[in-house]
């Protein structure tokens, strides 16, 4: 069986377009369409690279990337997201899909990007982990009732994360590069908050528990200039959305982590620098706004 691994160009081939499609909806679901695909991967602004295993010119598995930007101690770097990975149910087994990753890890080391990321699901976790060598950051829900606000304890624990302190060795995402990508993806539900140079954005989602229907906020990322803005903002998003709660999935070590009203879940980041680049001494600020499926 002889394979090979190219980049895939969208509206190029219908035969190719055709069989994402399929991979898309047999693999990972629900389906979707070719343009609502270019608007999450942010296609059209040259945000996404996309590559491919091909079996007699017949596509088999791929992997998609996303690019973001993050920054390091005032430098700035480039991410690239791991998505819509997929094998054809005939191919599995055969070790295709790790070799594409390989493939799309060199090709991706010369755009000098400086690290690959991702949210895996429990199918792909184990090969990210195990067979590719990413490292895993632990993942919490925070929940975040409206009478928490005026709980002193939850804002002095941010103090830890006082804007006006030094930040050395933090990696963290752009928040407006994040909301740049999120708003060519959504067109509904999707808000901002601002204040003073500090900002939340994130979405509208409505939930149940027993019998209770309610409105939440789900937190996309967060910027602050001051640690005392958090709590405006919030306020700001309980009194303009009328929602009952705001949450958010933050990693273990990130200071949004308020430990008295946090869960742990059963989700990860991965992490894999490249290009000589190192996380070794990094503390790692990530939301879950940075995941397409978020």
């Amino acid at each position: 069986m002889e394979i090979t691994f190219s980049q895939i160009h969208l509206d190029q081939s219908t035969k190719v377009d055709q069989k994402i499609l399929h991979l898309i909806e047999s693999e990972l679901g629900p389906a979707t369409s070719i343009e609502t695909l270019k608007r999450k991967l942010g296609y059209k602004e040259g945000r996404s690279l996309l590559y491919g295993a091909f079996v007699n010119d017949e596509l088999v598995a791929m992997n998609m990337w996303i690019k973001l930007v993050f920054s390091l101690n005032s430098d700035e770097h480039t991410g690239y997201h791991s998505c819509f990975s997929a094998t054809e149910n005939n191919f599995k087994g055969n070790g295709i899909w790790p070799k594409l990753m390989a493939y799309c890890e060199y090709e991706i080391e010369g755009t000098g990007a400086s690290l690959l990321f991702g949210h895996p699901n429990d199918i792909s976790y184990p090969l990210f982990v195990k067979k590719l060598n990413y490292q895993e950051q632990k993942q919490v829900r925070v929940f975040i009732p409206r009478f928490i606000l005026w709980v002193p304890y939850l804002f002095s624990h941010m103090s830890k994360n006082d804007p006006n302190k030094p930040k050395e060795n933090i990696f963290q995402p752009s928040l407006e590069d994040n909301i740049v990508w999120k708003k060519i993806e959504e067109t509904e539900d999707f808000y901002q908050f601002e204040f003073c140079g500090s900002k939340i954005w994130g979405k509208i989602r409505n939930g149940k528990k027993y019998f209770f229907n309610f409105r939440y906020f789900e937190i996309g990322g967060i910027h602050l200039k001051e640690s005392g803005h958090f709590k405006i903002l919030l306020n700001q998003i309980f009194k303009i959305r009328k929602i009952h709660m705001s949450t958010m999935v933050v990693n273990e070590k990130n200071p949004f982590n308020f430990k008295s009203i946090s869960q742990k879940i059963n989700t990860v980041s991965i992490t894999k620098p490249i290009n000589g680049f190192s996380l070794d001494n990094a503390r790692l600020e990530f939301f879950r706004g940075m995941s397409d499926t978020f």
